[in-house]
């Protein structure tokens, strides 16, 4: 072999090892990520109160640089006031351990998760638009409380 076929040979082993190592390290924490995802959904589900139903239980990529699903999402209904919907929600919270953040009241803390729980007002004038028929996303969003727990 030519001198400069080696060399050639050599500067093409650089990224193609490159490329297996970041491989290598992605796939490396496939059971470790496997893992989050079950503890997730888990977390998500502990934060439902016993009066709500789940409508949509869904993956979803909310952070970035991290590996996907990195949050779940729970659409949920449930009946009861705005303040009976607050209070059942804020009791799953602190049973369960989570800590109000500093930066928003609606989000919460406990170990390497957070969770954001956004609930609506009834009486907005979206009640004719949630009953009786198939919904798209939007329509989830202005139709139902949602709970979001995400990794940290």
């Amino acid at each position: 072999m030519s001198h400069r076929l080696l060399i050639g040979l050599g500067l093409l082993a650089v990224p193609v090892l490159a490329l297996a190592g970041c491989n290598a390290l992605l796939t490396a924490g496939d059971a470790d990520h496997a893992s989050t995802t079950r503890t997730l959904h888990e977390e998500a589900r502990a934060l439902v109160p016993d009066s709500a139903r789940v409508v949509l239980e869904e993956e979803s990529a909310c952070l970035m640089f991290r590996a996907s699903p990195s949050c779940v999402i729970l659409f949920i209904d449930w009946p009861g006031s705005y303040a009976v919907r607050i209070a059942a929600v804020d009791r799953q919270l602190r049973e369960g351990g989570w800590r109000p953040t500093a930066y928003n009241a609606a989000v919460f803390m406990r170990s390497d998760f957070e969770a954001a729980i956004l609930t609506r007002r009834r009486g907005e004038g979206w009640e004719p638009l949630c009953s009786g028929r198939a919904l798209d996303r939007t329509d989830l969003r202005r139709c139902y409380d949602r709970i979001i727990v995400s990794v940290t």
